[in-house]
Order: structure tokens, then C-alpha cells, then sequence
């Protein structure tokens, strides 16, 4: 039980930041969360409408449905559900997908008057601020050609992520942090990636924010489970934190083996919580970790996805972690819901390979977007910085339109030197306060740069147009992307020997073309002084021998003109 019963003071004293308040016989009610001091909302910044009731409701979270009907200017609908907030308050967030004048009619299935007859109008100006996702839109959309996300307005996004499965939890504090002159170790890490150009976190909700606090608590709500209102508020702060730094939560709950506790119509009710809830911010949806692995209810988690797919307003792209692609084969794919492929290359093999070429090409041919979403984590194993800055490369050289990177220590936030012991499988893994500045992620930065230096989502896998003098698996051979023949982009992995000949062949073969080409080191993320001169004969150029047996990359532009 609660007191239902708020004051006007509590109440505005609650809606701090609020735009514009009013109220009437039996109805509190505000707008609040504007993004800056002076009330301003803005097209893909979250809104909030905030209402509080008199009645009082013995579970409220069931009894009472609340969704407001949003109308843009020009004639836009869009209708999305409202969410219990715990005591007397109920909230619909929104983020405007235009500028303009919105106007909102609330509905509900009660005659509470605090619901019921409500509407307003607001006006959202256009799109501003520090980051692409404040000026873009965080809400992802697929590519028209299927091959790359865009953010909300058509600009491509290049998915750069790393991996924090046990995020939000308190091994993932916001407000504190074990290691002395760190004092929040959630934000230290946003930081982090910030700077290092990372526009993706994976998290899966594993764990608790405290004290019998954590997502299961809400799974029995509809047969007499308790309401725990405070870890959600906590959530609040890990997803509008990492959306201020222009950073993407891409949220899973739990992983497969979760999904057989609770029976669908709970984790139904959970996901629309969720969606309610989150559904405006800057996020998107991975449902559940390796949903197809051997003991996973695989068609559990593809009906979550549909359902996930109706309850979303803004049909967000949306995909689901995998399993490892080599093993099951029980592929989400073909669901129309399911809008770009995530692949786990991984962690096998040894140090010096790679997931096999042949899975990208085959994602790629299914006109999805692709993204490899796991593969072999710094310092898990035996992998090392080179293995994770070569898995990344060839991923996006094969045809991926982003890669998600993870370091052990991370993916599990190690707390100690002894930590370690419950991954004993997975090796030795440092503190998190360590794992946070391995070499790999700067180059995972560094690769990003490159590719936005430069119209990427044009370009193209060419798998055969490359021929080198002697036989190479898929670990030594060199990967090609262009946009037609006027760009190239040709990467050479580390220890393939500096005399195997390389030559490229353009989609003109009568053609004869210069180019002009720059040697870049993925590994200081610098260019070579100097420029190269290159040139086709009937539709072969011949590459230039690189300085050594590191990994480098060759970016070839068309001269203007033929030659």
C-alpha cells in the first residue's frame, strides 16, 4: 500500500525543471524534462508529462492504462503508452520526431479526472546540440539499401560499441567507485568511450542496483509481486547519462536462460514497462543475450521480438545478441521485426585468426545490415590488442556496417585482483580501472575516424577483386571496400608478408584510371607523409608494396579525368 495523496507543494517540488504547470479539481499536472534552464524541448530530445492522481489504486501498475495521442505539424500520430512511477505519479515521455507545434490528448481505461480530458499543445524546435545523436537522432533506422543504420534523419550511424553485460547494476556503481579519485565509476567509463568516439554500450541488466533490487523483481507483478520503483529511477540515470555523452544504450534483459523463469505474458509485461519507459530515449533493443544457443526457448524470444516490434511508436531497428554463429543455426533473421544482423564471431581459435570471412558475406547477401557484435575481447584468453584491431577490420571489410568491442574486466566489471575466479574459463582479467585503458579500444576509435573520414556507407564489399600471388586464409588475405571505382579502400592484415604481390581489380575492365592513394596505420590511427600515385591497365591497378608486416590500410581515390 501507499499514500496516494500528493500536495501542490510535493508536487511541483517533484516536477523540478517543469516548462509549464497547471492544474485543476482533481488534477496535478506538468511537462517537464526540457534538455536546458530555460524549458526549451527540442525534436529528438525526450519530454515528459507528468501526472499525479487523488485516488488511491491497490496496484496501480495494472489498473490503471495510460497513453497519450501525440499530433505534429504536419499531421503526424503517434500514440505511446504511459508508465506507473510508483506513489501517486504517473508519466508518457516522448521525444518529437519534428519541429514544430505538437499538440497531446491523453487516454486511459479509468474516469480518474487526473487523466482523463487532458491535453496541451508545446512546440519543439529543431534539432541542436554537442553530438550527432542530439543533432540526428538517436532513434535508429535502417539504410534504404539494407546495408548500414541511419540515425533519425537518414544520416548514417557507424555503430562503434563496447560490452557491459552487468550494466546497470552495482558492479556498475553511477555514484561511487571502489578505486580512490574515481567517484563514479558508470560515468568514468561513459567518459571513456566518449573520447575514444565509441557510440554504443551494450548492457544486459545483469545483476542488482542494490538490495533486492533488480529487473526479476517486476516479473510476477501481474500474479501479487512487489513494485520496486527504486532501481528503475537508478535506471533512469545510466540511460540519460550515457545519452547526454552522445552514447547509445543497446539494452537486452538478462540472457536466454532467464527467459525460461518466467512464462511470456510476464516478460511481456516487462518489455512494455520498458518501451514505456525508455522508448523516447536514445536506445535500442537486443531483448536477450544469445536468444539461439542449444538450451535457449528460441521461440520464446522471437515472440518477444514481434511483441517488442508492436509496442515500440518509433520502430526503432532493433536485432537480438547471438549465440556463436558456428554453432547454432537457429537464426532470427527472416523476422520481419528484426531489423539488422548481429553477429558473435566469438572467442576461439588462436591468437592471429579471425571469425570466418564467409559469415559476413553471407549476411551481407540478406540485405540486412551487419554488425559483429562479439569476438574476441582484449586480454580474454590469449587475445591482445593486434587480435582484436585485426577481427574489427576485416569485420568491416567483409561487410559489416559496425563492430562492438569488449575487454575482459569489463564485459564482467572485475572489482579486484582475485575477481577473476568466477571466469576462470575466459583467463585472468585485470581491475576495471585497468581494463578501461587498453590499447584496443583507442583503436577501435581510430578505425571509426578513418571510415568517417570518408563517405563509408557507400562503399561496398568486393570479396573476389583482389588477387594475391600465393594462396591466404581468411587471417592473411586482404579485404577491399569501394563505392564504384572512383574510391577504395584496401586493408592489409598484420603478418601478411611484404612480398606477396597485390592487384585490384576495378568493375571497368577496359578501363584505364589514375588514383591517388595514402598509406594509414590503424595502429597510431596516422596517415604516412606523402602521397602515392597509382594507375589501371584494362582494369587491373597494381598496389604498392606496404613498409612492413604490420597491419595497414590503402586508401586509393580516382584522379579527376581518365587518363
Amino acid at each position: 500500500m501507499y499514500n496516494a495523496l500528493m500536495d501542490r507543494r510535493s508536487f511541483l517540488k517533484m516536477a523540478s525543471g517543469a516548462c509549464a504547470v497547471t492544474a485543476s479539481a482533481g488534477r496535478l499536472f506538468a511537462i517537464a524534462g526540457p534538455v536546458d534552464a530555460a524549458g526549451r524541448i527540442y525534436q529528438w530530445r525526450p519530454m515528459e508529462l507528468q501526472l499525479a492522481s487523488r485516488r488511491h489504486y491497490e496496484r496501480p501498475w495494472s489498473q490503471v492504462d495510460i497513453s497519450a495521442d501525440f499530433k505534429g505539424p504536419a499531421g503526424q500520430l503517434l500514440r505511446v503508452n504511459g508508465f506507473w512511477d510508483g506513489a501517486a505519479v504517473w508519466r508518457v515521455r516522448f521525444t518529437p520526431p519534428a519541429p514544430g507545434e505538437w499538440s497531446y490528448r491523453l487516454n486511459c481505461n479509468t474516469s480518474d479526472p487526473a487523466f482523463t480530458g487532458v491535453t496541451g499543445k508545446f512546440n519543439a524546435l529543431p534539432a541542436a546540440g554537442e553530438y550527432p545523436l542530439h543533432r540526428h537522432g538517436g532513434i535508429l533506422r535502417v539504410a534504404p539499401d539494407g546495408h548500414y543504420l541511419t540515425y533519425s534523419d537518414g544520416t548514417p550511424f557507424f555503430w562503434l560499441g563496447d560490452t557491459w553485460w552487468f550494466c546497470p547494476s552495482r558492479l556498475v556503481p553511477f555514484d561511487h567507485s571502489d578505486h580512490a579519485g574515481i567517484p563514479s565509476m558508470y560515468k568514468a567509463l561513459i567518459d571513456k568511450r566518449r573520447s575514444e568516439g565509441f557510440s554504443v554500450v551494450q548492457m544486459a541488466f545483469l545483476g542488482s542496483l542494490g538490495r533486492h533490487q533488480d529487473m526479476a523483481s517486476f516479473m510476477s507483478l501481474e500474479t501479487g509481486g512487489v513494485f520496486d520503483m527504486s532501481y528503475w529511477r537508478k535506471v533512469d540515470a545510466y540511460i540519460n547519462y550515457a545519452n547526454a555523452a552522445g552514447i547509445i544504450p543497446a539494452i537486452a534483459l538478462g540472457w536466454h536462460y532467464d527467459l525460461n523463469k518466467h512464462p511470456l505474458a510476464e516478460w511481456k509485461f516487462l518489455w512494455r514497462y520498458v518501451i514505456a519507459r525508455y522508448g523516447a530515449s536514445s536506445v535500442t533493443w537486443l531483448i536477450t543475450g544469445e536468444y539461439n544457443a542449444p538450451d535457449s526457448p528460441v521461440p520464446k524470444a522471437l515472440a518477444l521480438g514481434a511483441f517488442i516490434r508492436v509496442c515500440d511508436p518509433y520502430q526503432r531497428a532493433m536485432s537480438m545478441h547471438p549465440w556463436w554463429y558456428a554453432g547454432d543455426k537457429r537464426q532470427a533473421w527472416p523476422q520481419p521485426w528484426y531489423s539488422f544482423i548481429m553477429f558473435q564471431g566469438a572467442h576461439e581459435g588462436p591468437s592471429g585468426t579471425v571469425p570466418p570471412t564467409a559469415n559476413y558475406h553471407q549476411g551481407w547477401k540478406f540485405d540486412k545490415p551487419v554488425v559483429e557484435g562479439e569476438a574476441r575481447y582484449e586480454h580474454l584468453r590469449q587475445f591482445t590488442a593486434d587480435d582484436v584491431r585485426r577481427t574489427a577490420w576485416h569485420a568491416m571489410q567483409a561487410g559489416c556496417c559496425g563492430y562492438t568491442y569488449g575487454a575482459n574486466g569489463l564485459w564482467y566489471p572485475t572489482q579486484n585482483a582475485h575477481d577473476h575466479k568466477f571466469w576462470k574459463d575466459w583467463g585472468r582479467s585485470l581491475p576495471w580501472w585497468k581494463a578501461m585503458n587498453y590499447p584496443g579500444a583507442v583503436q577501435m576509435g581510430y578505425m571509426k575516424t578513418f571510415y568517417e573520414s570518408m563517405d563509408w556507407w557507400r562503399t561496398v564489399p568486393r570479396w573476389n577483386s583482389l588477387e594475391t600471388s600465393m594462396k591466404l586464409d581468411d587471417s592473411l588475405q586482404p579485404l577491399v571496400r569501394s563505392w564504384r571505382d572512383d574510391l577504395h579502400v584496401v586493408w592489409f592484415p598484420q603478418g601478411l608478408a611484404v612480398d606477396v604481390k597485390v592487384s585490384l581489380k576495378l568493375i571497368d575492365g577496359s578501363g584505364k584510371f589514375a588514383y591517388r592513394g595514402k598509406w594509414f596505420n590503424p595502429r597510431t590511427g596516422r596517415y604516412l607523409k606523402g602521397a602515392l600515385a597509382l594507375s589501371s591497365q584494362a582494369g587491373v591497378s597494381y598496389l604498392p608494396p606496404r613498409a612492413d608486416a604490420m597491419d595497414w590500410v590503402l586508401l586509393l581515390q580516382r584522379a579527376k579525368g581518365r587518363r
